[in-house]
Parts: structure tokens; C-alpha cells; sequence
């Protein structure tokens, strides 16, 4: 009984943690204030990520691959079509928001600096060149390429197929869902628990699509989310090439995963052996040749280096004053009640470059420690007979939650990417017996 009620107990501050999570970035942003926002925000995705852990840490979900029991084809043509419904549902609700939110880069100039990227790559020109934006009535500004390839090449599909970017983004992330539906109607699980596991993340994707309708409209964070949900998958299997592969999609996308990476590596040489880790690195090794070293890097060995020191314009340029904002506000981004930047921006003394440098240092000690924390608490389960698989998803999540708890540049949009994790740690937990 006294278990039970564990488990149930569990699963409540589960719920709880996601709800808060959900509602800090969607429709309550800012409703514990820019100061304490950060410490809710911190609390409430760790929780998520240790709830998760101690419902599922002793329990492996047995997989049923292709063994259709009785009633499973059943099952299969409900799921089936709980896919199509949500994906032809939300798409349609996603071509609403496009339609109101025009190309325009005053507002945002990530979409027309894909544009660029992809129309350089498709006439062959060098991609990671400078450009310049000259809006009428604007002062004209430049940018330095800093996407790694595969934030902007998947583009290159839509640019040549004639539709819209933010679709795009929108089918990596779909391509990521199909998957998760696919993997838990392997499973041997309760199948209300099924039906509804398949729900959620529609649901999730509509209730972002009614308060924060901006992000589907100005940005397309919805396809590293969907890279980072397929690395999930990934994790700890006995193909290195699928390991290979899911670090990669990360890698040279949305790579703020950077130092969670050396703990999982060793975690599968403790595991599995050096062969594996060797193996998976060697293809890891060969993409990264292959998509960024030969045909960009190797003709400008400088681009790399180009790119972070325009991102850190681009922090300083958030840090300062907005044209928009009355004189003596604080920073858009730093009031949102997300990141602990503020923190950095209102005490320290100097100038902004001053402030900022300090908010660099925390961010990087902060993700080292957990890292830090993250093989320290391996090793002390590493005899137990633990779902480490489950392990590294809640490691993952939790480190993001902390990346960006203490990111310099908290802009709203990227927190999608830590909270859609939740159904990585989903898929490996089950409440219902069979």
C-alpha cells in the first residue's frame, strides 16, 4: 500500500511540475515576477525530470516490436488515427498563425536569414559569408552566419519546393511525434494510458499555439525541439549508428546539450564498452566532416569563431536598451521571469559588457556542475539495477532546464525545447498496469 501511494504521490507532483512548466511559458509568462520566475521555472523542470526518475527508475517498459497480440491491430488503427487527426488539426491551426504573421524582418530575421542561407547554398555560393539587412525606414544592420548546417539545410526543401519555412519546421517535429506514437504502441501498457499519451502532445502543441502564437509565427524552434526528441530515441540503443546519428542531429543543430554529451559517452563506455563509444564517435566524427568541416569550415577556418563572437553582439545588443522600450527599462528578455541573467544584469556593477561577462561565468559553472552531478549520482547507482536509459533522458532534460535557467540570452521561444523533453520521460514511465 505504503508503495501505491508512492507511485501515486509521485505521479501528482509529476502533474504539478509540468503544469507549472507549461504555464510559465505560455499563458501565465512573467506571473511570478522576472525575479522569481527563474527559481519556479528551475524548480518546477527539475521536479519534472526527478518525478519522473523515481516513478520510473526501477521499471523497464517491455517492448513489443512487431508481435501483434490479440486486439493489438485494433490498437494500432486507433493510434493511427489519433495521428492523422492531430497532425491535419494542428497544421491547419499552424497556417492560421502564418497567415497572420508575414515574412517581415523587422519583427524577427531568423526565417529571411534562412532565406539567405538556403539561396546561397542552392546557387553555390559560400554560405557563411556576412550579410546585410536594409529595411525602408531602418538602419540597416549586418549578420554573421552562426547556425551550424543542420539548423538551415533541411530549408532547403521547402525553398525548393515552393512552401513555407515554419511548415517545415513544423514536419521535423511531426516526423518526431509519429515516432513517439510508434514507440508506445510497442509497449506493453495500459491502453487508456496509450490513447492518452498519444493525445498529449497535440494538446500541448494547440495550447502553445493559442498563447504563444509568436513562436510558431516569428521563430521555427519547432524543429530543433523534434531533432532533440528523435536523439531520445536514440539514447542507449545497440546500434551505434543510430546513437551516432541521434548526436549528430543535436550537434550540429541546437548544441547546448555540450556538456551533458562527455556524460553520456561515458556512461555507455561504463555500460557497454569502448568499442561502442568508439563506434558511434567514428560516425559521429564522419557527419561532422562530411555537413560542416568539408564543405564550409575548410574554406573558411574562421567561421566558427566568426559566429560566437556575433553572438555575443547579439547578447550585448539584448542587454542594452531597446528602441521600442522606455529609457531605463530593463531588457525585454531579462524580465520574463525565465532566466537568472537578471540577476547578473541588476547587481553587478559596470557596463553591460561588465554584467554580461559575469552572466557567461555562472551560465558555464552551472552547467558544469550539473554535469558534474549527473556522473557523480551515476556512480552511485551504477550497481543497481536501474532503467539507465530512463537515467540519461531525465539527466538530459534536467540539464537543459538548467542551461537555461542561467542563459544569458533567455529569449522565450528556446524554453520550448527543455518543456516538449517531458514527452521523452513520458514514454518511459507507465503508471496503469497492463
Amino acid at each position: 500500500m505504503t508503495s501505491k501511494i508512492q507511485q501515486y504521490t509521485f505521479v501528482f507532483l509529476l502533474t504539478v511540475c509540468l503544469f507549472v512548466e507549461l504555464m510559465l511559458q505560455s499563458s501565465h509568462v512573467q506571473y511570478f515576477g522576472m525575479k522569481t520566475g527563474p527559481f519556479i521555472y528551475l524548480f518546477a523542470g527539475l521536479g519534472t525530470g526527478l518525478m519522473a526518475w523515481l516513478i520510473g527508475r526501477k521499471k523497464t517498459i517491455n517492448n513489443l516490436y512487431f508481435v501483434f497480440r490479440t486486439g493489438r491491430v485494433s490498437e494500432m488503427i486507433v493510434m493511427s488515427i489519433l495521428f492523422l487527426i492531430g497532425f491535419f488539426w494542428l497544421k491547419e491551426n499552424l497556417q492560421w498563425i502564418i497567415n497572420d504573421h508575414p515574412i517581415d524582418m523587422t519583427k524577427s530575421d531568423i526565417i529571411p536569414s534562412l532565406e539567405i542561407y538556403t539561396q546561397r547554398f542552392l546557387s553555390g555560393e559560400f554560405v557563411y559569408q556576412p550579410f546585410t539587412f536594409a529595411p525602408t525606414d531602418w538602419i540597416p544592420w549586418t549578420v554573421k552566419p552562426t547556425y551550424l548546417p543542420l539548423l538551415w539545410l533541411p530549408y532547403t526543401i521547402p525553398e525548393m519546393l515552393h512552401f513555407d519555412y515554419r511548415l517545415m519546421a513544423f514536419y521535423v517535429f511531426m516526423l518526431a511525434i509519429a515516432i513517439y506514437c510508434f514507440r508506445l504502441f510497442q509497449q506493453n501498457i495500459h491502453t487508456l494510458e496509450m490513447i492518452l499519451k498519444a493525445m498529449f502532445p497535440f494538446l500541448l502543441l494547440q495550447y502553445f499555439f493559442k498563447y504563444s502564437t509568436s513562436f510558431f509565427g516569428l521563430t521555427v524552434e519547432l524543429m530543433p525541439v523534434g531533432l532533440y526528441l528523435i536523439l531520445c530515441v536514440t539514447i542507449f540503443r545497440k546500434n551505434f549508428i543510430l546513437v551516432g546519428i541521434g548526436i549528430l542531429l543535436c550537434l550540429l543543430s541546437r548544441y547546448a546539450f555540450t556538456f551533458w554529451l562527455p556524460i553520456y559517452l561515458l556512461i555507455i563506455w561504463a555500460e557497454q564498452g569502448f568499442a561502442k563509444v568508439f563506434k558511434s564517435s567514428l560516425v559521429v566524427l564522419v557527419g561532422v566532416l562530411l555537413i560542416y568541416i568539408l564543405p564550409f569550415m575548410s574554406k573558411d577556418w574562421s567561421i566558427l569563431q566568426d559566429g560566437l563572437s556575433y553572438y555575443h553582439t547579439t547578447a550585448v545588443t539584448q542587454w542594452s536598451h531597446q528602441d521600442w522600450q522606455k529609457q531605463g527599462d530593463t531588457p525585454f528578455y531579462l524580465t520574463q521571469g525565465l532566466s537568472f541573467a537578471i540577476y547578473s544584469f541588476e547587481n553587478i556593477q559596470g557596463t553591460v559588457e561588465d554584467k554580461l561577462g559575469v552572466a557567461k561565468k555562472i551560465h558555464i559553472g552551472a552547467c558544469a556542475i550539473a554535469a558534474v552531478f549527473m556522473l557523480l549520482y551515476y556512480w552511485f547507482i551504477r550497481n543497481e539495477k536501474y532503467n539507465l536509459r530512463l537515467y540519461l533522458i531525465c539527466a538530459l532534460k534536467m540539464y537543459l532546464v538548467v542551461f537555461y535557467s542561467f542563459f544569458y540570452v533567455p529569449f522565450t521561444y528556446l524554453y520550448m525545447l527543455p518543456f516538449f523533453l517531458n514527452l521523452a520521460l513520458l514514454l518511459e514511465i507507465h503508471i496503469w498496469k497492463k
